[in-house]
C-alpha cells in the first residue's frame, strides 16, 4: 500500500493566505521565503487578535486598511536593519569578487527589491562610487510602502557614522547620507542615477 503524505494545516494557510493577498490586491507574496513571511504574518495576527492563519486571511480580504498595515508589516521587517554595512562579508565579496566583473559591463542596472529604510541601497551606492563605477551603474530601489520608500529616499539613519573596519560601518546616533553618496531614490518603476 502507497503512503500519501499530507501537508502541514500551517503550509495550506499560509499558501491560501498568500493566494487570497494576490487576488484581492495583487501582491505576489508566492515568491518569497516562507521565514521571511512567517514574522509579520504572526505580527499581523498578534496585532489584529487573531489566532489562525484563515481569520488573518479573511481580515486582509475584507478590511483594505488591514492589507495596508500588512504591506507595512512586510516593508517594516526590511526597514528595522540596525547599520549600514550590516553584511560585513557580503560587501566585501561584492567589492572583491562582483565589482570587478561590474568594470567589464558598459551599464549595469542593479535593483534592491524590498528596500526598506534604505540601508542596503546607501550601502550599494557608497560602494559603487568607492570602486569608481558610478557613471555605468544604475540603482533601482523598491517597496511596497510608500512611506517606507519616502524615508530610504531621506537617507537619514540613526546615529553618526562610524567605521568598525574596511567593510562595516555602524550607526548608532543620527545622520544623513552626503548628496555625494546618495542614491536619488525614486517611486515604483523608475531607474535612477547613483
Amino acid at each position: 500500500m502507497r503512503s500519501v503524505e499530507f501537508a502541514d494545516p500551517e503550509e495550506i494557510e499560509m499558501a491560501l493566505l498568500l493566494e487570497g493577498i494576490h487576488r484581492r490586491y495583487g501582491y505576489d507574496f508566492s515568491g518569497y521565503a516562507t521565514q521571511a513571511m512567517a514574522g509579520p504574518v504572526r505580527n499581523m495576527m498578534r496585532r489584529e487578535g487573531l489566532r489562525s492563519l484563515s481569520g488573518l486571511l479573511d481580515r486582509l480580504l475584507r478590511d483594505p486598511e488591514c492589507m495596508t498595515h500588512f504591506l507595512h508589516e512586510v516593508s517594516g521587517s526590511a526597514a528595522t536593519s540596525a547599520s549600514l554595512f550590516s553584511k560585513p562579508s557580503f560587501y566585501l565579496t561584492l567589492r572583491s569578487r562582483v565589482a570587478p566583473l561590474l568594470r567589464t559591463y558598459p551599464s549595469v542596472r542593479i535593483w534592491v527589491a524590498g528596500c526598506g529604510a534604505g540601508w542596503d541601497v546607501h550601502a550599494l551606492a557608497i560602494l559603487i562610487r568607492e570602486e569608481r563605477l558610478e557613471d555605468r551603474c544604475e540603482l533601482f530601489a523598491t517597496d511596497l510602502d510608500d512611506a517606507v520608500l519616502a524615508r530610504a529616499r531621506e537617507g537619514r539613519f540613526p546615529g553618526p557614522p562610524r567605521r568598525r573596519s574596511a567593510a562595516t560601518i555602524t550607526a548608532p546616533a543620527g545622520w544623513a547620507a552626503s548628496r555625494s553618496t546618495s542614491p536619488s531614490i525614486g517611486t515604483r518603476g523608475c531607474w535612477i542615477r547613483v
